[in-house]
């Protein structure tokens, strides 16, 4: 998940305070070619839990 999100350019915290969840999971099924990031619970879930932890670290 790390990998993907460095590829996404959202490699800092600030960064990833400042995205979306519709916005990260757009650029994860682009960056793979798969809709699987849109569409999958899991996903959605992993990025959530993301967002919530950079939003305490702050």
């Amino acid at each position: 998940m790390i990998e993907r999100l460095e590829e996404m350019q959202l490699d800092s915290f600030d960064k990833l305070r400042n995205a979306s969840l519709d916005e990260i999971l757009n650029k994860g099924a682009l960056l793979t070619g798969s809709t699987c990031w849109k569409n999958s619970h899991q996903a959605k879930t992993a990025i959530l839990n993301i967002l919530h932890l950079v939003q305490k670290i702050s």
